[in-house]
């Protein structure tokens, strides 16, 4: 079974979303990360009890000119819909001709399940203002471009902090110390579901693009949070 979804009992198909990952873009450019954990359960052949484990997986992958970049969060087929637009859809054809290539592609391949839904993250090289967003659920494809911040895969509390801190003047170096806060608290939040290491990708407006990896920083922001509570409290 890919990342993104963990069958728990076969009988009653309750499926739970396995992802967390975060776009923001900014002044100059744009971040996208994503966590590591991945959920792996095997059927049971007698009918009894399904086991999971847990291992550490990248939900990204890159064309081979590097020119589309696709995040995968959803079901067990959201990896092959983010694999086929890397492959198929190119950045040649114009905005439009592309957005109907990327839908093409995502309906062209099978949705066996309800839930989760599948959601991929596309970025394209020559594009570092907005990233694209295709969503598969049951028998409905969309896509549409984001020019701000999207979350994608488990909904988390973590959520709160690109709503209240994010804002369009921010340079890639705080888009990717928000990211990073925001992956670090949905680990707090649902471990079971949300898990480090966690991959970021910027790409700036000059095209260039980054990767690094890096480890939860939470604990320490949560110390300076709760300091500024106690400095804020009404007498």
């Amino acid at each position: 079974m890919q990342p993104g979804t963990c069958d728990i009992d076969d009988r009653t198909k309750e499926q739970y979303e396995v992802t967390f990952q975060i776009a923001l873009i900014g002044q100059d450019g744009l971040v996208v990360a994503s966590d590591r954990l991945g959920v792996h359960a095997t059927p049971s052949e007698t009918g009894g009890p399904i086991f999971s484990q847990a291992s550490s997986q990248i939900k990204y992958c890159i064309s081979d000119d590097q020119s589309v970049f696709c995040f995968w969060a959803g079901g067990a087929m959201s990896p092959v819909v983010a694999r086929q637009i890397a492959l198929s859809c190119k950045p040649q054809h114009s905005e439009l001709q592309w957005f109907n290539l990327i839908q093409t592609v995502a309906q062209g391949i099978p949705l066996p399940y309800q839930h989760p839904v599948d959601q991929i993250i596309v970025v394209r090289a020559d594009t570092p203002n907005a990233v694209f967003i295709v969503t598969r659920r049951m028998d409905t494809v969309s896509s549409m471009k984001m020019r701000d911040t999207i979350c994608t895969g488990v909904s988390t509390v973590a959520q709160f902090f690109p709503r209240h801190l994010w804002h369009s003047g921010m340079p890639i170096s705080e888009l990717k110390t928000l990211a990073l806060l925001t992956l670090s608290y949905a680990t707090e939040e649902n471990p079971s579901s949300v898990g480090p290491p966690f991959d970021i990708m910027t790409l700036d407006h000059a095209g260039r693009v980054t990767w690094s990896v890096h480890d939860p920083i939470h604990q320490t922001f949560q110390v300076d949070l709760e300091r500024l509570f106690l400095k804020h409290q009404i007498a």
